[in-house]
């Protein structure tokens, strides 16, 4: 099916996800020669057009606000940036289809990610395929997320649905993408400390069940890495309010325990 956008057209493949309020397509160029390939968030209804309306709003806020911090950063990082774009969808387009009785379309990229078949939710890893990641690759996954709210919390903006359904990966590359930002809460500064605690609660209990843990009970049914474990377990719990200093605590963990190295995307089997 070919949807015709305002900044181009787009063959429309596959529906790869069902939301309450919208609906999430994969999409190539409309040309034929599938030069890109897109996420295209359909708003449910006409009455979900104002979630999606905030959402591009969102990623066009983030992504001015990213290129300010890379631009500051570069003056002593030479050839060097910070990448938040990678924690984030880029939007390439927003529009109200007319042929798709007048629902908002997010039309969505992800940066530095080729091929997007390559992508899986966090939550397909338990919940589809019967698996669990290892502690050691949770970690990368929790330090991105913990980096994303460091940024966006700061823009004073609340996510108010991460979750494991709300985080893409791409195992190759280490990049997990957190996709929706239709029910986010803007607040004028930085998000208050009773608000930000529960991205910080959310994000550890989409890394906690990608363990093979039980969130509603905090029970982890295998041996070994309690102190990661039980980091996560004290986030759920709500015992961190600001995203930068839960990053520090994180990241002072996960080197004493798991060191700088490199670790490759390994998924074990549930118990």
């Amino acid at each position: 099916m070919l949807l015709d956008g305002t900044a181009g057209t787009y063959d429309v493949t596959a529906m790869v996800a069902s939301a309450p309020a919208y609906r999430l397509y994969m999409a190539n160029d409309g040309d034929g020669l599938a030069k890109r390939s897109y996420l295209l968030q359909v708003a449910a209804t006409k009455a979900d057009n104002g979630g999606l309306d905030r959402g591009a709003f969102l990623l066009d806020r983030f992504k001015e606000s990213a290129d300010a911090y890379d631009a500051e950063y570069a003056k002593t990082h030479e050839r060097k940036r910070l990448h938040h774009d990678r924690l984030y969808p880029a939007l390439v387009e927003s529009f109200v289809s007319h042929e798709q009785g007048g629902r908002r379309v997010n039309v969505l990229s992800l940066t530095d990610v080729d091929d997007i078949l390559r992508v899986l939710p966090l939550a397909n890893v338990v919940r589809k395929d019967r698996l669990r990641i290892d502690p050691e690759t949770s970690a990368w996954i929790m330090g991105r997320l913990l980096k994303l709210l460091n940024f966006t919390h700061g823009e004073g903006v609340l996510n108010q649905a991460l979750s494991a359904r709300n985080v893409l990966l791409d195992p190759e590359q280490h990049y997990a993408v957190t996709l929706d930002w239709s029910a986010a809460r803007i607040f004028p500064g930085v998000v208050p400390a009773e608000f930000a605690v529960t991205d910080i609660a959310g994000a550890a209990s989409a890394a906690f069940e990608a363990i093979g843990g039980d969130v509603a009970t905090e029970t982890w049914p295998y041996d070994g890495h309690e102190p990661y474990v039980s980091l996560l377990r004290q986030f759920m719990r709500g015992c961190e309010s600001d995203a930068s200093n839960a990053h520090d605590v994180f990241y002072e963990l996960v080197r004493a325990e798991y060191g700088n190295q490199f670790h490759p995307f390994t998924t074990l089997p549930l118990a």
